[in-house]
């Protein structure tokens, strides 16, 4: 025996050493990729060493604390896959824990005891194991070298990387004169953008980092230093001499800028010697191109600069063209023969145009810098690499010594010329033909154009209208046209309901209302929302159903979150992948007037016992739809629910007759699945052809919205105020908190409670008018003939009397 080992505690037999060595591999392959499951794993690892039975299979083990569904069926199909390999009667509970992988960080494996002579020396062959182990030491130590060597060398970012921008960015800024020491995120990002490649905003493709990334790499080196809520940053002493040694380094990297844009190499001098200091940050964050302020005419120009405007760039005459863009609308789609000639006749008079997609307008003109293509080669001849000596003289404060600069650049015939700054001139154009305008009345886009044109920040807004045939087949008489069109000329302000004819179509526009966004007909789906606490819980097999009966008709539906009702409809904006870009736009979504509560008569039951019932019907009717509908569906037998059957028809006829929603009975989920279908095809009917104008819960509640079949376009809430508005448990005011008050008191519905509010919004109102009342018998008289209901009945002696003790009775009531 060559080796004696200290005493050690006898290994333990593992009783399910497999499925323990399955779970680690599980564990550790979650914990490679970063998955959250590998803390699942561990737990399920924990669990099973303390069990202390032998489990047959992965069912067993459900028992088991932390073991689910999941675990257990990998845990069988791993346990199948292993006796089909070794046999059905393979062993699964004679490995011992030291054969598993699984160490733990507080158990150190023991040193041998080496065997030695009575003299103290060792024995041969433990002399040859230890010249042996140390063979076996030896790389391990000059890892261990690397690896210091490696943590001391400096960190220095890498060219046009986010930490050299932000190094440059803030070192620049502390160099100027009226610098704050520090910069925050915003002004950070902007200053920085110019100096790195990628983006300080928007992650690449298939990435989750950006520029703003490296930030916290430079915080850890103690480069930089976050303080403060908002955050201040600003470099430390150690990222000052480094920013300061990348500032140094400028005039190489100016070089290869130089030369990789293509421009002449005698401007590598004139772009030395711009002094760093001099890049200060304009209002918006961006790094200013242009020299000192103190020799800039252009700021002196007072008619020009009177704001003390401090521009991100200038183009001088005879660096730019005025190039005119044409909307691409203009040119595809309708007749193309008549819009390609359009493009046809502006080559011909010899017009610069430039065809893009232009967000409003039709026609915008534009000072385009000019910019020339990078040569195919550097040089004389073709060179793979061309090596080019500059002698230049750097812009240090301290010596002005002449340096020479060995730059090697690859000459490529594929470079591309730097992308040309261009700058919007104030006129803008609409071009209208006289059959388009007609039908932007009809449909709302003439207001809304005009709205937008006046806010996009261009001073000289033109309207074209341009005469086409004959207008007496036009939907409008030509009267009308002529008049709006008058009215856009002569009216300062567009969206007044006296100059705008639009205005007094009382069927369309009674209103006067400015919607954020229009959805035209052919732009939507009609999708109906399906509650996702419809689809889960309970008896899955049951709610799954529905999902399937919905596809199985055909049906266009989204299970999502929502906060009040069980089934909306929605009109959801058509939108289109964008090339670049991960995922397509976020589609815009306004709510129909229509909301559906699903209710089986046992859930009809219970909501009736807790008090959900009466509080649902109330949110309903505050939700800002107009058509609630009560879905009630018969599950079995009635006879074993806590109450009676005809208590239930009786709320169920009092929520249609005195709350004024839509019942519809149904037997099963089929049938309510049927109706569903049916509710959907009929709303794509009715709004097929229909304008649909967004607007505000706030707005909703201002304006009469009822649906008129016969009108062209219809007002509807934006799904994103219907959620918000909608929140169960969101801030309430006071006002609401005493309406959900009164509400509990039995016998006060929500109409009643919204009467009494109506006189008293809040409860120091209600108490202090009670304070008024010189007895007892006022005060319980003090809301008899408050008007409630469609009928505008008085509320009634008891039920002012209730209020009166409620609010009015020292100590508790009896």
């Amino acid at each position: 025996m060559s080796e004696i080992f200290g005493r050690k505690k006898p290994v333990p037999i593992c009783p399910n050493s497999l499925f323990l060595k399955w779970l680690i591999e599980w564990r550790d392959a979650a914990a490679e990729k970063g998955k959250r499951t590998q803390f699942v794993y561990q737990k399920a690892i924990s669990s099973l060493k303390k069990y202390p039975l032998p489990l047959q299979n992965g069912k067993d083990a459900k028992i088991l604390q932390n073991f689910g569904d999941g675990i257990c069926k990998m845990l069988d199909e791993k346990l199948e896959k292993y006796y089909a390999q070794y046999g059905s009667d393979a062993p699964i509970h004679s490995l011992v824990c030291s054969e598993l992988q699984e160490v733990s960080t507080t158990e150190k494996r023991r040193k041998p005891i080496p065997l030695k002579t009575c003299s103290g020396d060792l024995l041969p062959q433990e002399m040859a194991m230890q010249e042996k182990r140390n063979e076996n030491l030896g790389p391990s130590l000059s890892k261990r070298k690397k690896a210091e060597e490696k943590q001391t060398r400096k960190y220095v970012p890498q060219k046009c990387s986010g930490g050299s921008a932000v190094l440059l960015t803030l070192y620049r800024d502390s160099k100027s004169p009226t610098s704050r020491r520090y910069m925050l995120k915003s002004e950070l990002q902007h200053a920085a953008q110019p100096l790195c490649d990628k983006s300080f905003f928007l992650p690449d493709v298939n990435s989750r980092y950006t520029a703003w990334s490296s930030v916290r790499t430079l915080i850890q080196k103690d480069l930089v230093i976050k303080t403060h809520n908002p955050a201040r940053y600003s470099l430390t002493a150690k990222g000052l001499e480094l920013a300061r040694e990348l500032e140094e380094d400028r005039p190489v990297l100016v070089v290869m800028d130089i030369l990789e844009k293509g421009m002449d190499l005698r401007d590598v001098t004139s772009e030395l010697h711009r002094p760093s200091d001099s890049s200060l940050l304009n209002g918006a964050g961006s790094f200013r191109t242009l020299e000192s302020e103190a020799h800039d005419p252009v700021v002196h120009n007072d008619e020009e600069r009177s704001h003390n405007h401090i521009p991100e760039f200038i183009l001088h005459p005879g660096q730019f063209n005025i190039v005119l863009c044409v909307d691409f609308i203009e040119t595809t789609g309708g007749s193309s023969h008549r819009k390609q000639e359009l493009l046809r006749e502006l080559k011909r008079n010899g017009v610069r145009f430039d065809v893009r997609k232009l967000h409003i307008g039709d026609f915008v003109w534009i000072a385009q810098e000019q910019v020339q293509d990078v040569p195919g080669c550097v040089g004389d001849k073709l060179h793979t690499r061309c090596e080019i000596l500059l002698s230049v003289v750097l812009p240090s404060t301290q010596s002005r010594k002449e340096h020479s600069i060995r730059v090697y650049v690859a000459a490529s015939p594929t470079l591309r010329a730097p992308r040309a700054r261009e700058l919007v001139l104030d006129h803008i154009v609409e071009r209208k033909r006289m059959d388009d305008l007609c039908s932007s009345i009809i449909d709302g886009r003439f207001r809304e154009q005009k709205f937008r044109l006046k806010k996009c920040g261009l001073q000289w807004p033109i309207y074209l209208v341009e005469d086409y045939g004959t207008s007496q087949h036009l939907s409008i008489p030509e009267t009308t046209l002529e008049q709006a069109i008058v009215n856009t000329q002569l009216s300062s302000e567009w969206e007044s309901e006296a100059h705008d004819p639009v205005v007094h179509n009382d069927e369309e526009r009674s209103h006067n209302h400015i919607p954020e966004f229009i959805l035209h007909p052919g732009q939507f789906n009609i999708v109906l929302c399906v509650d996702f606490i419809e689809t889960t819980g309970g008896s899955s097999h049951r709610k799954q159903e529905l999902l399937r009966e919905l596809k199985r008709n055909g049906v266009r539906f989204d299970v999502r979150k929502l906060h009040i009702g069980d089934f909306v409809w929605i009109a959801q904006e058509q939108v289109q992948d964008v090339p670049g870009q991960l995922r397509a736009p976020r589609a815009r979504e306004l709510v129909l007037d229509h909301i559906v509560e699903r209710k089986r008569m046992d859930d009809l039951c219970s909501s009736i016992i807790d008090g959900r019932f009466r509080e649902q019907k109330f949110r309903l009717k505050k939700c800002g739809l107009q058509w609630p509908i009560y879905l009630v569906e018969d599950y079995g037998t009635s006879q074993h629910l806590s109450i009676p059957e005809t208590t239930l028809e009786q709320a169920i006829v009092n929520t249609q007759v005195v709350d004024g929603f839509f019942i519809k009975r149904t037997k099963d989920i089929q049938e309510s699945v049927a109706y569903l279908t049916l509710m959907t095809r009929h709303l794509q009917r009715l709004y097929a052809n229909k304008t649909l104008l967004s607007c505000t819960k706030e707005e909703a509640s201002k304006w009469e919205r009822a649906f008129v079949p016969t009108a062209d376009s219809c007002i509807l809430m934006t799904f994103g105020e219907f959620s918000e508005g909608a929140i169960k448990n969101k801030a309430q005011t006071v006002r609401e908190v005493f309406a959900r008050q009164l509400m509990q008191i039995s016998g006060i519905s929500g109409e009643k409670a919204a009467a009494i509010l109506e006189r008293y919004s809040t409860l120091a109102s209600l108490l202090e008018a009670y304070n008024r009342c010189s007895s007892v018998q006022d005060q319980e008289k003090l809301l008899f003939n408050i008007k409630c209901g469609k009928l505008q009945r008085n509320l009634g002696p008891v039920l002012s009397k209730t209020v009166a003790q409620l609010y009015c009775t020292d100590g508790a009531l009896s």
